[in-house]
């Protein structure tokens, strides 16, 4: 996303929650962007802003071409990632907050 156009790349924690409030299974991820990354020779760059319809096709991407290669290659497993494609054009959802502003508190909402 951001290396092809700039050179940079981005410092990206995932965090993996597999439950909700209430101990219910709600399967998502927590995905924290540094507001910058890094250039050859370990330079620093500021980057504010990230295309949320970019990014919502790029994690689709990556996330499916993973399943993809570490699942088995049946005919099942390949006619769903196939069709996740296709049923989601736009790629998966993905909701963008802006900055962290205690982190403490989230760091603790994140960890649990």
């Amino acid at each position: 996303m951001l290396k092809g156009r700039h050179g940079v790349v981005l410092g990206v924690v995932c965090v993996l929650h597999l439950y909700g409030k209430g101990l219910n299974l709600n399967s998502y991820v927590h995905v924290l962007f540094a507001e910058g990354g890094l250039v050859k020779f370990g330079e620093w760059v500021f980057v504010s802003f990230l295309e949320c319809g970019v990014l919502w096709r790029v994690w689709q991407y990556r996330l499916l071409t993973m399943v993809r290669r570490v699942l088995s290659g049946s005919l099942e497993n390949k006619l769903l990632v196939n069709w996740l494609f296709s049923e989601y054009g736009d790629g998966f959802y993905v909701y963008v907050k802006c900055r962290v502003s205690k982190p403490c508190l989230f760091a603790g909402y994140v960890g649990r």
